[in-house]
């Protein structure tokens, strides 16, 4: 049997063009790593650390960046673990110059997760990513524009996100897309919204408050539940984001009813007089149902109908349009 040497020049060259990987089949990314290049085939020595390949990828150390982003992320389907550390800035001045450049950017990827760490102090953008994002357990703080900004069927969950944006520009969380879900966060500083979306999301359990714009702003359509918004500066949770209304049309309906007096925004012609009378009709079949029990009725099949009857009299009393009966 033969053995052959390879020179050892030719086991640098071997050496240097793979890129470092864990054991468990993870890449590492670190200070060094990046300045050196080569994490992925198209990644060049210094920022951003380029991550051109679906897979999962860890921090090993805390990544320092003087401008721009610190990691690009240019495939579908990648993790990114920061494993505890932080990506930021290592100006004298703690904060990076002021740009539109995200610490993490997944801009136009979808499918990318990003957890267990903290992005902070970068000259724009936090995290920016595309449809299908899960971003959970980071720190997001005083970054120079939007904290985190997801788009369509994402979700952020018990992220800290906090102090972002200069005066009026830059959200805590910002969501490009419909049918996201934003749970348990603490949105807290911001320079504009607390969270923030034109489109149907879903909003739960978050810590909203000191946020110079509002606390929460949603779309059309949107779910809300048990959240907490106080001290924000236009308000908690916005209202008439909440019933679908445009913020920059006084008369949404074109109704010639200012929408703050308008019992139905949306729809014209839909009157005051037509929500009482509808309240009235509610509460006779009601009544009708009781005696009807009274006299031997179908108990069950009253109970069913009463319990409808009362919550589209609930609907009705607070001056929501609902089908007359």
């Amino acid at each position: 049997m033969r053995t052959y040497l390879l020179p050892l020049s030719a086991l640098l060259v071997l050496t240097l063009a793979a890129p470092a990987q864990a054991v468990d089949g993870v890449l590492e990314i670190n200070q060094t790593k990046a300045l050196a290049g080569g994490v992925t085939p198209s990644d060049t020595p210094g920022f951003p650390v380029t991550l051109d390949q679906a897979g999962s990828y860890r921090l090993t150390g805390n990544l320092l960046v003087t401008a721009g982003t610190a990691i690009l992320i240019g495939a579908d389907d990648v993790t990114l673990d920061l494993n505890g550390f932080t990506v930021s800035c290592a100006r004298a001045a703690a904060i990076c110059p002021n740009t539109t450049a995200p610490g993490v950017d997944a801009s136009g990827q979808s499918n990318v997760a990003i957890f267990n760490g903290t992005v902070r102090a970068m000259g724009g953008f936090g995290i920016r990513t595309g449809d299908d994002a899960r971003i959970k357990m980071l720190r997001v703080v005083d970054n120079q524009n939007t904290g985190i900004t997801v788009g369509n069927r994402s979700s952020v969950h018990n992220c800290n996100v906090s102090n972002n944006g200069a005066p009026t520009v830059g959200s805590g969380i910002l969501v490009v897309g419909s049918d996201a879900i934003i749970a348990d966060n603490t949105v807290s500083g911001n320079a504009n919204l607390g969270i923030s979306s034109d489109f149907a999301t879903t909003v739960i359990g978050n810590n909203a408050s000191t946020n110079a714009g509002g606390g929460i702003s949603v779309g059309p359509g949107s779910t809300v539940v048990n959240n907490t918004a106080t001290k924000n500066g236009t308000g908690g949770i916005l209202a008439e984001q909440l019933a679908g209304t445009d913020p920059t049309n006084p008369d949404s309906d074109g109704d010639g009813v200012p929408d703050g007096e308008d019992p139905t925004p949306n729809q014209p012609g839909v009157t005051l007089a037509y929500l009482a009378n509808a309240t009235l009709d509610l509460r006779l079949a009601v009544k009708q149902l009781d005696l009807s029990n009274f006299n031997g009725g179908n108990f069950f099949s009253n109970y069913v109908k009463r319990k409808f009857l009362l919550r589209q009299l609930a609907l009705a009393e607070k001056g929501i349009v609902i089908d007359r009966i």
